[in-house]
């Protein structure tokens, strides 16, 4: 594989080693003592999962960078079922989760115009509830889903490899199997600004912006560079 690897026991965060890294790098570490996620919150990212940040050339497209948070997710959820958790699922627009409960996430930051870069967080045998409460019923583990958990060198090259796959190809090849990793249809309450906007999830447009249908039957589509946060509401 063209990947470069470089491995730390415990740094800040892999994507601050990473935004000064050539494309094709990866910065993996053991612990980070600053993981951040979307919009600066707060990661957990001690012992027990895999924590990297995969730097890439930017796409051709300007625009293609915004749905590669999705993308990464996609690999995220076809690796997962593909290793026996079947009820594994995306939510908008970078978290994937197994019985309804955070596993992994993806973080997407563009430090220069020439590349971009992937952050990924999995959680194989961490509990991040047991170092914080709010958390408690939110997050879960690779552990409690499959029979067995993959080291982080193999979930490592699968993750990789799939990148590589998404890299090579536009939004709209991967549009089919996106759409099977949405679950089934829920309610859900995006925050943009301080508005909040209700309906029942039905996916992404072309640009990954989230597509809602209003209880008045009409189908809404969400600025994604605007949204704030998405909560589920129930199916």
């Amino acid at each position: 594989m063209r990947w470069r690897i470089q491995d730390y026991l415990e740094v800040d965060s892999t994507s601050s080693l990473a935004a000064v890294a050539e494309p094709w790098t990866v910065i993996r570490a053991q612990r980070q003592r600053a993981g951040r996620g979307t919009h600066g919150r707060v990661w957990v990212s001690g012992d027990g999962g895999l924590w990297l940040s995969a730097v890439l050339p930017a796409p051709a497209a300007a625009g293609d960078a915004a749905v590669w948070p999705l993308l990464a997710g996609l690999a995220l959820c076809e690796i997962c079922r593909e290793l026996g958790a079947d009820g594994a699922r995306l939510r908008w627009p970078n978290d994937l989760l197994i019985a309804d409960r955070k596993v992994a996430g993806v973080k997407l930051d563009r430090p220069s115009a020439d590349k971009i870069i992937v952050g990924i967080g999995v959680n194989l045998t961490q509990d991040p509830s047991l170092t914080m409460d709010e958390l408690r019923g939110q997050s879960g583990r690779l552990q409690d889903a499959l029979p067995v958990v993959p080291d982080r060198d193999t979930l490592t090259l699968r993750i990789l490899a799939r990148l590589v796959e998404i890299h090579a190809h536009d939004f709209a090849f991967f549009a089919a199997r996106l759409a099977a990793c949405w679950g089934a249809p829920r309610r859900v309450e995006i925050q943009v600004g301080e508005r909040f906007i209700t309906g029942v999830f039905q996916g992404v447009d072309s640009a990954g912006n989230p597509l809602l249908k209003a209880a008045d039957g009409q189908s809404v589509t969400v600025s994604g560079a605007h949204v704030w946060r998405l909560r589920e509401l129930g199916e």
